[in-house]
């Protein structure tokens, strides 16, 4: 697989889940009581608590979670230690990403430049 349709594989994956994570964002506990007409004169109902403690956490895990399982999958199909690039990944976000371009782009220039060697290198 290039690069290019590497780079489309990931952004197929992550566009979806920065939507998910906005729209997670944007859906406080208190909005989500008023959709189901919880709200009374005592508060938040117990389980519109629950959601407002647990949104910020699932948030904070669903964008290094897609990209770590992306990148595990991406590194196990090119002979990489996958479960390293899994941590990285959830460690590292879209940053570990980066990275796994930078390491596959100068792997794929270190291919060409042994395969197709220069002019004064075939004269000798």
């Amino acid at each position: 697989m290039s690069l290019r349709q590497e780079a489309e594989q990931l952004a197929k994956i992550y566009v979806p889940v920065l939507i998910l994570k906005i729209l997670l964002a944007s859906a406080s506990a208190r909005s989500l009581a008023a959709i189901v007409g919880g709200i009374n004169g005592a508060g938040m109902p117990e389980w519109a608590v629950l959601a407002s403690n647990w949104l910020p956490l699932i948030m904070g895990v669903i964008e290094p979670l897609a990209i770590g399982i992306w990148l595990y999958f991406r590194a196990k199909s090119n002979g990489y230690n996958s479960f390293l690039w899994l941590l990285f990944g959830l460690a590292g976000n879209l940053f570990a990403a980066s990275i796994y371009f930078f390491v596959r782009a100068f792997e794929e220039y270190s291919f060409n430049k042994e395969s197709h060697p220069t002019h004064s290198a075939r004269q000798l």
